[in-house]
């Protein structure tokens, strides 16, 4: 997918010094210091995610308006229980325009939920009863939302804001957020009837979105386009009257967001053409004030954070410029585009750099904090990843570009 400047929406990954026995210092070794391992720091116990972080929210698109108007369009499946085949990771899939079931004891594809073109951030409600997808688009622009209630089986296709490319689920409730990115729309739907219950305009051109703890504010995410200096920033919205009550500049392109105690993590890509790292910024909520970016791989893309605060992992889709066909044969080699990061949120320092697939596009924690997954979407795989080792395990194969990622059944 491509932006109207013509960048391309899919990312590879960063050049780094990861070690394939543990986690090692960026930039080849010029970090000072040892060497740590996630054995040296407090194991994780479970995750919050990036909306998605699901996050992630990780596509690029062109401009235009529109607004929802028509009624939902709801088809019945059965997508079945996902007890019946234990923990599972449900992924969209771009190109095959569907979500996957994989078994995550297993290792298979145990089935596929059809949606419209282009699924590609998800994000499930905290009692695992609901999903919901933004369907970006390919060949059309999208304009929709897939429901998906994982007891009855019925799947929804509810119209949002055009290319929707982030969502978000209110904390403790059955409701959602989707940003469309050309109208700049926000657009509310109620995931138990499947039904939209509001839209308005902010503005920009949005991408990734966050919510307070409360449901009442939502962080949003304005991309912007990299020919043009407006954007580029986090919105504070309030959702009740659906007003901006606060802005802060993030650099080129914010990516992915994760909310937690009060700080807002967001990846930032940088430069377009300078070929430079990306970062993650934090900014403090409160008075939306960025500190200081933590300098990062190439092209940030999903991030997801152990909810104990102490560990920040962040997938570096790559940089095309010197990586330009993103399919492993271009001029760096494929080591430099097949990474996480991992930051410790005290220190605010990137420990170490684990290998993956190519084009990391979005990462999913376990709820013990053990395993995390990772979607890569140019190698077509899944990258399991032991959390305590830092060592990724064989990758699984989900053969239609994967994006996002939800996990079920794990709890």
């Amino acid at each position: 997918m491509r932006s109207a400047d013509g960048v391309d929406g899919s990312f590879n990954e960063r050049t780094g010094g990861q070690l394939a026995d543990g986690f090692g210092p960026l930039d080849g070794g010029n970090r000072a210091g040892p060497r740590s391992t996630l054995a040296d720091m407090p194991r994780a116990r479970a995750v919050t995610t990036a909306v998605a972080v699901a996050l992630s929210l990780l596509t690029l698109a062109a401009c235009g308006s529109s607004s929802p108007s028509s009624s939902p369009s709801t088809t019945t499946s059965s997508p079945g229980n996902p007890a019946s085949v234990g923990p599972s990771a449900y992924v969209t899939q771009s190109l095959n325009n569907d979500l996957a079931q994989v078994s995550l004891t297993s290792g298979r594809i145990v089935r596929t939920i059809a949606t419209p073109e282009g699924p590609d951030p998800i994000a499930a409600t905290a009692d695992e009863r609901y999903l919901v997808v933004a369907n970006f688009g390919d060949l059309h622009v999208g304009r929709t939302a897939t429901v998906v209630d994982l007891v009855t089986g019925r799947v929804s296709v509810v119209p949002t804001g055009i290319q929707p490319s982030g969502v978000a689920v209110v904390p403790g409730q059955t409701n959602a957020w989707v940003t469309g990115n050309q109208d700049g729309t926000l657009t509310e739907i109620d995931l138990a009837t499947a039904k939209v219950v509001r839209s308005f305009t902010v503005g920009g051109h949005l991408r990734a979105i966050a919510i307070s703890p409360d449901g009442t504010t939502a962080y949003v995410a304005d991309m912007g386009t990299f020919t043009n200096p407006v954007g580029h920033t986090v919105y504070r919205v309030d959702l009740t009257s659906g007003t901006i009550t606060g802005q802060v500049d993030t650099g080129t392109d914010p990516c992915a967001m994760v909310l937690v105690d009060g700080v807002l993590w967001v990846s930032v890509d940088g430069s377009p053409t300078a070929q430079v790292p990306g970062t993650v910024l934090p900014v403090t909520v409160a008075t939306m004030t960025a500190q200081a970016p933590i300098t990062v791989g190439f092209r940030p893309a999903g991030m997801a954070m152990t909810s104990d605060g102490t560990l920040l992992f962040v997938t570096n889709s790559g940089n095309p410029y010197t990586y330009p066909d993103n399919l492993g044969d271009g001029d760096a080699p494929a080591s430099a585009h097949q990474t996480v990061s991992v930051i410790d949120v005290t220190s605010r320092e990137v420990t170490g750099t684990i290998p993956v697939g190519v084009d990391p596009w979005n990462i999913a924690i376990s709820p013990d904090g053990t395993e995390a997954w990772v979607v890569n979407a140019k190698s077509n795989s899944l990258t399991p990843i032991d959390l305590f080792t830092g060592r990724p395990g064989a990758p699984i194969p989900v053969p239609g570009h994967p994006h996002g990622i939800a996990l079920i059944g794990l709890t």
